[in-house]
């Protein structure tokens, strides 16, 4: 975890700290702390998601594994738990759909949306994978 004061910015809820990450997958990126000292610390056990892009890092969020199963400690009145099932499952039909549709293919076949619609899941998975931090 290299400490990357440059990129210090002033958001709605105060100073943001920037922290530039390794995790021991190769992954790294940069992710945004309310304090110069964040609550995880090396060899912690975290959970990341990657989503767009910090100062020409991967733009990474740090979360405690068990947090990302359901609300957080102190989230400030927002919704902070995983989708369930129910609401995964219809954003990825949806998406199955409009990707069949922008693809053109005319009649758009029940199980093409299936399967894609299992690919988007499987996506939307991937992307809430847990490593484990090795912060260099």
């Amino acid at each position: 975890m290299t400490r990357r004061p440059q990129f210090d910015w002033d958001g709605k809820t105060g100073r943001m700290y920037a922290f530039e990450l390794k995790f021991d997958d190769g992954t790294t990126g940069m992710a945004n702390a309310k304090s110069e000292s964040p609550w995880y610390k090396l060899n912690d056990e975290v959970a990341v998601s990657i989503h767009g892009e910090r100062n020409g890092f991967p733009g990474v969020r740090i979360q405690n594994p068990e947090w990302s199963q359901g609300p957080k400690p102190n989230a400030g009145g927002t919704s902070n738990q995983r989708p369930n099932s129910s609401v995964m499952a219809r954003w990825a039909i949806d998406a199955a759909i409009a990707n069949a549709a922008m693809a053109g293919s005319g009649k758009i076949h029940p199980d093409a949306i299936r399967e894609s619609a299992k690919q988007f899941m499987d996506m939307a998975e991937q992307l809430a994978i847990h490593h484990k931090n090795t912060f260099q």
